[in-house]
């Protein structure tokens, strides 16, 4: 990525790196569209038979620089960065809090387990509690979320819109690796149970769908699988119709369809609904009058029924 914003002035995905035997990199790019990739690889291959010490001067320049940015200084003169420093960091930062549905005041909406991390050492060690409040409201909606997978487990990779509602379905184990680690720590400091059952959930998702027999971990699930009529299409894994929801839940119907919004807030396009959270246990067993504890079983018995079923889908392809 550092040698593709030197080359380019800035980075995305996907990356594409040409790079000489010994692994120094001379060329690349982002996207590219088929025709233009094929003629690029073309010349490129040309390039390196007919002027291979041209090819091999950009990647000694470009190799230079790379160690030059990614060179550590040991920093003797500066202060070191006061309290008052952070504090002034950390309020400017909060100008782009979305305090109400968390994260950022901004679509699509990345986790972004390290800022959160940051934020929970922060509030817990300087007695931030508004800090600390925004923290809490951002872990709690990105759990309430469709971008987590509230039948199997595990996160999606983004949000494409502000309430963390519709993902991009792929599901990446170093994110859910980071956010294990998140929503333990937020455990630790508040003794929420939500947070508790993100990260059993999580780690049995990583076990049941990333692990190989070998030991090792697959890095994703892709985001496309096959549909009814064997398309691919991304999430269809994963979403319901409410004819699906109505059939398979029978009497639990409407206490899960309050639970997960089948409704124009849960909608996402066609038939189609992303689960989705925006009241707490507390709220939705009063609004039904029941114990807690026999919303959490109907609630867990649903859920049960509907992974059975999903598992009769084509599943996403591992990367």
């Amino acid at each position: 990525m550092d040698a593709i914003q030197m080359i380019s002035g800035q980075g995305g995905w996907p990356l594409n790196i040409v790079a000489l035997p010994d692994g120094r990199p001379f060329w690349g790019a982002t996207y590219v569209p088929k025709e233009n990739w094929i003629k690029s690889l073309e010349q490129l291959v040309e390039l390196y038979k007919t002027d291979k010490p041209r090819v091999i001067g950009y990647a000694s320049d470009l190799a230079n620089g790379l160690n030059a940015i990614n060179l550590v200084e040991t920093d003797t003169d500066s202060e070191r960065y006061s309290q008052e420093q952070l504090d002034t960091a950390v309020n400017n930062w909060t100008q782009y809090f979305d305090t109400f549905l968390g994260g950022h005041k901004q679509a699509p909406k990345f986790m972004m387990p390290n800022n959160w991390d940051f934020l929970l050492h922060y509030a817990t060690t300087a007695q931030k509690p508004e800090i600390m409040d925004f923290v809490d409201t951002t872990l709690t909606r990105m759990a309430y979320g469709g971008i987590y997978d509230h039948v199997g487990c595990g996160f999606s990779r983004y949000a494409v819109d502000v309430k963390w509602h519709v993902p991009h379905f792929e599901k990446m184990l170093y994110d859910n690796g980071q956010l294990v680690s998140l929503y333990a720590k937020a455990y630790a400091a508040t003794q929420n149970p939500l947070y508790k059952d993100v990260v059993t959930g999580t780690l049995e998702f990583v076990q049941e769908e990333l692990l190989d027999n070998s030991g090792g971990f697959y890095s994703s699930l892709d985001a496309d699988s096959l549909d009814e009529h064997g398309n691919l299409e991304e999430g269809a894994y994963y979403v319901w119709t409410e004819a699906e929801l109505t059939k398979l839940l029978g009497k639990n119907y409407d206490l899960f369809k309050a639970y997960f919004n089948i409704n124009s807030y849960g909608h996402w396009e066609a038939d189609n609904y992303v689960l989705i959270r925006d009241k707490s246990d507390l709220e939705i067993a009063e609004q039904f009058n029941i114990k807690i504890s026999e919303l959490k079983t109907t609630i867990n018995e649903s859920l049960s029924v509907l992974k059975k079923e999903r598992e009769k889908r084509s599943k996403p392809r591992l990367r």
